[in-house]
């Protein structure tokens, strides 16, 4: 899979000359959008939550288990996927349905080239 190292500098930086200048009241359409699987991930917590459902629902429901079984759950729908959207004005990305995210004007980066991620970086695929 192929990603992007991004720099970034302060508001010391020029804007990239290939990104055209956008007008106030335009729209801000996507350029670029990816979405990434933590196909790892949701196994591996997946397999926790059944884990602790098969073995409470053997021996009972004990509180701990309830709160361990939230909270892997609430993970599992927090960082299941990892987005990326470029428009003209901004990169966004954000994990899930979007509470833990990350903007980045464009005018801010500086530079951006391809790397290669192996699979075992981080155990996503592609």
């Amino acid at each position: 899979m192929a990603g992007r190292t991004v720099q970034r500098e302060g508001a010391r930086c020029s804007r990239s000359p290939r990104v055209p200048e956008v007008e106030d009241g335009e729209a801000d359409d996507v350029v670029y959008r990816r979405t990434q699987v933590g196909t790892v991930t949701v196994l591996a917590v997946g397999a926790a939550v059944v884990l602790i459902v098969a073995l409470s629902a053997q021996t009972g429901w004990h509180p701990v288990a309830v709160a361990v079984l939230v909270l892997l759950v609430a993970a599992l729908a927090m960082f299941c996927c990892l987005t990326i959207e470029i428009d003209r004005r901004q990169l966004r990305c954000f994990f899930g349905p979007g509470l833990i995210r990350r903007t980045i004007a464009v005018h801010e980066i500086v530079s951006a080239q391809p790397v290669r991620n192996r699979w075992y970086y981080a155990g996503a695929s592609g």
